[in-house]
């Protein structure tokens, strides 16, 4: 899995160490990601964290058998062991200054600007 480091360590019962052994999760290793999600935030950064779970067959399910209106389905939501966190940088594409400024001078004042 990967995804927004709150949602992916959330899900996570293990750590993988310096040693690539596995850990058991806990509250002091939950307080230093989130401190470096913050870090990473304060350099413009989008913490991302990846993370596994290993599956039997077919425990991982048909995407028909899982709640359509849930942002995380029910075998993702706990047992996983966090691999590493990244911060990324959403580089700013060349048609986006242009865009704004048109939109600056439409009368509208940009909050946030997303690749959504």
């Amino acid at each position: 899995m990967k995804g927004s480091s709150d949602i992916v360590a959330g899900s996570c019962s293990h750590y993988l160490d310096e040693n690539g052994k596995s850990q058991p999760m806990t509250n002091e290793v939950r307080n230093e990601l989130n401190a470096v999600t913050l870090e990473y935030g304060s350099r413009a950064l989008r913490a991302i964290c990846l993370a596994f779970k290993d599956l039997a067959p077919n425990e991982g399910g048909s995407q028909h058998n899982e709640p359509i209106d849930e942002a995380v389905k029910d075998m993702e939501k706990s047992g996983f062991t966090l691999i590493c966190m990244v911060g990324m940088m959403d580089v700013i594409r060349l048609e986006v200054p242009d865009a704004v400024d048109s939109i600056h001078a439409a009368g509208v004042t940009v909050r946030m600007i997303t690749g959504d």
